[in-house]
């Protein structure tokens, strides 16, 4: 897995939801979550790369795990999280309730914004994280 770390501002999040959660996404995000996310502050990107000879539920627990080792993202009070998955290798429920069961651990009153993509020309899952 290919794990990476950042801080975005308001114009770095709006071009990743430009370039990947855009209209034609499954579960869309839109510049009103972006404005409520950051609210004129910086956040930090966690991006996730899933590597070709792991599974969907291998790679989701080695990018939390590596998440929530980071910094220290317990303490956020808005998490965007996107997801972007091949055509031909979609999310299942089980994996799905792996992330719900990793988003337990922030805490009860943190605004969460969800969006997802399924896309042909993916090979693999990426994981997009901000938080502020």
């Amino acid at each position: 897995m290919k794990f990476t770390i950042k801080t975005v501002c308001q114009q770095d999040v709006e071009d990743i939801i430009l370039r990947i959660f855009d209209k034609e996404a499954d579960l869309n995000l839109d510049f009103t979550e972006v404005y409520h996310l950051l609210d004129g502050k910086q956040g930090i990107l966690y991006v996730g790369e899933q590597e070709t000879n792991e599974s969907h539920t291998d790679f989701i627990n080695l990018f939390f795990d590596e998440f929530f080792n980071s910094n220290d993202v317990l303490s956020a009070t808005k998490v965007l999280i996107g997801f972007v998955t091949p055509e031909n290798d979609p999310l299942y429920m089980n994996e799905m309730g792996i992330i719900n069961d990793q988003m337990e651990k922030f805490k009860e009153d943190v605004q969460v914004f969800w969006g997802m993509k399924i896309a042909e020309e993916h090979t693999g899952m990426k994981i997009y994280v901000i938080t502020t």
